[in-house]
């Protein structure tokens, strides 16, 4: 019985421990905003983290925004962990959308969205991650983390978006039209592992491009 219980304190404690190290990791990604491509009066601020659940995986998206110049909705993509089952489901670039379309649900900067046939205006950037290192987080029980090579490089695109109701739920659906680019692309045989990462790593992959 006193076996039982050892035993049981220590299964709890590496539980609590695993937690707390997910926990932290989310925290310390989330405060890795970039330096703004312009406007540099208007730094960018680091949203909630987005998590989504895909049957056995789970997936969490760190992202930060702004309003830059009086003028432009910016989002960007700061990193991506997988945790669980999850090869061959969702896409870094499907996973980044449904970010965005979460991120304009929770809508931060206080924009109107109309309904849909009409559009938005013309004034929302998304800053996708392009080239990205893969590793695995140690201690984490196996977490995956895409982190954003450096100089950092990223797919900007501009966009319009509005909604839609489900009939079924009453829930609002985004819908997003792209428009075109925002600022090139840097090539990924141009940017190096990064080595800034706030926490203990394994390099699964090299910079490699998730933007399409």
């Amino acid at each position: 019985m006193k076996t039982f219980q050892r035993y049981f304190s220590i299964l709890v404690v590496l539980l609590i421990s695993m937690v707390s190290i997910n926990q932290m990791t989310l925290n310390q990604a989330s405060a890795q905003c970039p330096v703004p491509p312009d406007c540099p009066g208007d730094p960018f601020v680091a949203g909630p983290p987005i998590v989504i659940n895909d049957g056995p995986c789970t997936i969490t998206i760190t992202w930060c925004w702004r309003i830059a110049c009086g003028v432009w909705h910016d989002m960007v993509i700061t990193s991506i962990t997988y945790s669980g089952i999850c090869p061959g489901l969702l896409t870094p670039s499907q996973v980044q959308e449904q970010a965005l379309k979460e991120a304009i649900r929770q809508n931060p900067w206080g924009a109107v969205i109309p309904p849909c046939p009409q559009q938005s205006q013309v004034t929302w950037r998304l800053g996708k991650l392009a080239c990205v290192a893969e590793y695995e987080i140690i201690g984490s029980g196996g977490m995956t983390l895409l982190w954003p090579c450096q100089p950092e490089s990223r797919c900007w695109e501009r966009f319009t978006t509005c909604y839609t109701i489900n009939p079924t739920n009453g829930n609002l659906v985004y819908h997003i039209t792209y428009i075109g680019n925002s600022f090139a692309a840097i090539p990924c045989d141009q940017t190096q592992t990064p080595s800034d990462l706030p926490f203990s790593v394994i390099l699964r992959q090299d910079c490699h491009d998730i933007c399409n």
